[in-house]
């Protein structure tokens, strides 16, 4: 008898408990996701901070810092939410590491490409600033110049509303493109790709850097193929760029000859030459725009051609 109760008593606390489960399950599972789809908590402190409780080891903490971010963009997609603190998380890995080149390689993927909603501008800006510190350190590493160059160039720009920020990222962009042809010369699809940086150049009015872009190329490419399409975009180039450059300077031409001697054929004053002040060009430093001793020298005043200007894009 006593055996009896004792084997139903166990019977019942069986689907007592199964009960339970049954009952609970459900609602500490909603209770979950609820939670899940809450905003996250930056957890780590400031990278002042961090690289005192590395107590050393920097470059081992940025490692694991970097596998754990990597894991937890993984856990986000997966369960559809965003990763809000990504760009802060990529940033503490630099600050602790910024020789650690990987985590430069996939910053605008983290920050960008995630699965709900769509970056703000403040989260383009942060990406590019990660690049750029990457592309400090990590000088010749020329897949990071030419991903940098094309996210800058054709991807964040897509999330900015400033058309200056958006030039600017642009050429900037066309800077990084230009400088990955360089250093991935024996990769000539980085090369085909990296001729985007032209357009961008020309589109921009900075046909002098499109020209200098494409002399590059052409000097350090083996590709046949694309050399030759690399040479006649460069006569093309030069052409517009003789019929610019004079259609630029006419106007100063036209001031000069007014202003200096009116009463002589343009024939004459080409035969002259320009102005010469012996008294203010005496010594060194005297601008070349008002001493310059030939029309060549003048026109090259007129219309200076620098580098690629731009930091760390140079």
């Amino acid at each position: 008898m006593g055996r009896g109760l004792s084997r139903v008593g166990r019977w019942v606390c069986l689907i007592l408990a199964a009960s339970a489960v049954a009952y609970a399950r459900p609602r500490l599972l909603n209770r979950s996701r609820v939670d899940k789809g809450g905003s996250d908590v930056f957890a780590l402190p400031p990278p002042a901070l961090l690289s005192a409780l590395s107590l050393g080891y920097r470059s081992a903490l940025a490692d694991w810092l970097y596998s754990s971010t990597v894991v937890a963009y993984g856990i986000h997609a997966e369960e559809h939410r965003r990763f809000e603190f990504v760009g802060q998380y990529l940033e503490s890995i630099v600050a602790l590491d910024p020789q650690f080149c990987q985590t430069y390689h996939y910053a605008d993927t983290f920050i960008i490409f995630q699965a709900v909603g769509n970056p703000s501008p403040d989260d383009v800006r942060t990406a590019k600033r990660i690049l750029e510190q990457g592309l400090v350190n990590c000088p010749t590493d020329g897949p990071l110049w030419l991903s940098g160059g094309q996210f800058m160039a054709f991807i964040g720009t897509q999330f900015l509303k400033d058309p200056d920020e958006i030039k600017r990222f642009r050429m900037d962009g066309a800077r990084a493109l230009a400088r990955s042809a360089e250093l991935v010369s024996e990769n000539q699809n980085v090369q085909w790709q990296a001729l985007a940086a032209a357009g961008i150049f020309t589109k921009e009015g900075e046909r002098e850097s499109a020209i200098r872009f494409y002399e590059r190329v052409q000097a350090i490419t083996d590709d046949d193929e694309l050399k030759a399409r690399v040479g006649r975009y460069l006569a093309a180039a030069q052409r517009e760029g003789t019929i610019e450059r004079g259609q630029r300077r006419a106007p100063f031409f036209q001031e000069l000859w007014g202003r200096d001697m009116p009463f002589v054929t343009r024939t004459e004053l080409l035969v002259l030459g320009p102005p010469y002040d012996p008294a203010r060009c005496a010594g060194a430093g005297a601008p070349l725009s008002i001493c310059a001793e030939s029309w060549v020298a003048w026109a090259k005043a007129q219309s200076p051609v620098g580098d690629f200007p731009g930091s760390p894009l140079e």
